[in-house]
């Protein structure tokens, strides 16, 4: 695929690593009188260090993004320069075509040279194209979005960025990056959860029933493992911020990897372990993770031959979807525990370099879904689970991430997530079902599962778990 060049961003002064409101400003209105008059431009200035959430928490009735992996570069952002949407089948090779015409109409303006991070695009899709509950309206099947002010961390450097249309009102982009910086230097005010006063969940009848149809299945012949995934429901006495979520999710599950997007006032949000792919290049990471058990248990995690084998069939679909488009791959010899805060997993990581300059999102669409998420032989899992899973799951289990001009970028399987909307609470979870699975350990793995964002939710959310 034709990959796109654009040129990096100048700035004001780089030795202003913190510059007020006021200097912002003026440096955008000499800045303005040498931007294009047509198409996009970036302008951006180098500031301090702050909480990847101050912009999110400043615009609370803003659209917004953001995308913090525990490596590369972190981007939180409010507002839309553009946003990409693409549906069906072939969403990511639309994506890709779009992002390319996109990323070729920005022009930066500035004053002084800096290395400057981007402009990313930043978002996610569903899980599977085409299924969707009301709730997801605003997301479709796939979504990214441009941000129009944007603040990007990566090795220590902060920067805060503009991306608007070259006939904006001048006098109107002044004052949105005087808010911004003025975001980034206040202190941050958390705003206590608020008290749950309805639960609902899935059965756990229910839970078994869905969990025999698989198995039924598996016996039949033609499929070898199938993830059933449930939903939970809760109910505020006001609207959780989001915010204060994606702040508990960062300090309870530091070692993850945090992101949401926010749409017409709902926002998908959480703190997923999987990361799906990155590419640097012709450099590509990945890794399999897929094989759970309770704190305290990693030795019956690494002899439990039910898990063993669910992670090997993940191993190999990640080896199959990879090997043809790699000249090296590599893998761990042998599975290592993964220690999160509410689970232990198996990882296996991948490691190559690919043949030809492959788009992230191409990478994405070979690999996604993985069985971790879905199933093996995919294709039959997914009939499968059309038909049984009881609730639609969104962007849920899905991929997302961030990608630039280049091609380069990260996505995450985005898992231990949840859907605010309202004063509503949409928590999911799912479990990998083999032959030899159990229905009541299984719901009890989508318990420990949920409790990731159920304890972002504050204290009076419940264990994840119907009576």
């Amino acid at each position: 695929m034709t990959q796109t060049s654009v040129a990096r961003p100048v700035s004001m002064d780089a030795r202003r690593s913190n510059p007020s409101p006021q200097q912002a400003g003026q440096a955008l209105e000499r800045a303005l009188d040498r931007a294009p008059r047509q198409g996009l431009f970036r302008f951006s200035i180098r500031v301090s260090r702050a909480p990847l959430t101050a912009l999110l928490r400043t615009f609370p009735a803003r659209d917004g993004v953001l995308f913090e992996p525990p490596r590369g570069p972190s981007i939180a952002g409010v507002g839309a320069a553009a946003v990409l949407r693409a549906s069906g089948s072939g969403r990511f090779s639309s994506l890709a075509r779009q992002a390319e015409s996109l990323f070729s109409t920005i022009t930066p303006v500035g004053d002084d040279a800096i290395a400057c991070d981007g402009p990313w695009l930043v978002g996610g899709a569903a899980f599977r194209p085409g299924v969707a509950a009301p709730e997801w309206d605003a997301f479709g099947d796939a979504c990214f979005v441009l941000p129009r002010l944007s603040y990007t961390e990566r090795h220590g450097r902060a920067q805060l960025h503009l991306i608007a249309q070259a006939s904006a009102d001048g006098r109107a982009l002044v004052d949105c990056l005087r808010e911004g910086v003025s975001a980034l230097r206040e202190p941050q005010q958390l705003t206590p959860p608020p008290r749950a006063l309805l639960e609902e969940h899935l059965e756990r009848a229910e839970w078994a029933a869905e969990l025999e149809a698989i198995q039924a299945a598996i016996r039949a012949g033609g499929l070898a493992k199938a993830v059933l995934a449930r939903r939970s429901l809760l109910r505020f006495e006001r609207a959780p911020s989001d915010v204060t979520v994606l702040e508990a999710l960062g300090a309870r599950h530091p070692s993850c990897t945090r992101f949401a997007l926010r749409l017409d006032g709902s926002t998908f949000l959480g703190a997923t372990p999987e990361r799906l792919v990155r590419r640097q290049g012709a450099q590509v990471r990945t890794e399999a993770l897929a094989g759970t058990v309770a704190p305290g248990h990693a030795e019956e995690l690494l002899a439990s031959q039910k898990e063993g084998g669910e992670h090997r069939l993940v191993v190999s679909a990640i080896d199959a979807a990879l090997r043809p488009l790699c000249t090296e791959l590599e893998q761990d010899a042998a599975p290592r525990l993964r220690k999160l805060v509410d689970v232990l997993h198996m990882e296996t990581r991948f490691r190559g370099r690919l043949s030809h300059a492959q788009h992230v999102l191409e990478l994405v669409d070979a690999l996604h879904p993985t069985p971790a998420v879905g199933g093996t032989p995919t294709d039959a899992a997914l009939s499968l689970l059309r038909r049984v899973e009881s609730s639609s799951r969104g962007f849920y289990s899905g991929p997302f991430g961030a990608f630039d001009a280049a091609g380069d970028g990260t996505f995450v399987v985005a898992l231990r997530s949840g859907l605010l909307r309202g004063d509503r609470a949409f928590v999911y979870a799912g479990a990998g079902i083999v032959e030899g699975s159990r229905a009541a350990a299984e719901y009890a793995e989508t318990e420990l599962k949920m409790r990731a964002v159920l304890g972002a939710l504050g204290p009076s959310a419940p264990e994840g778990g119907a009576a």
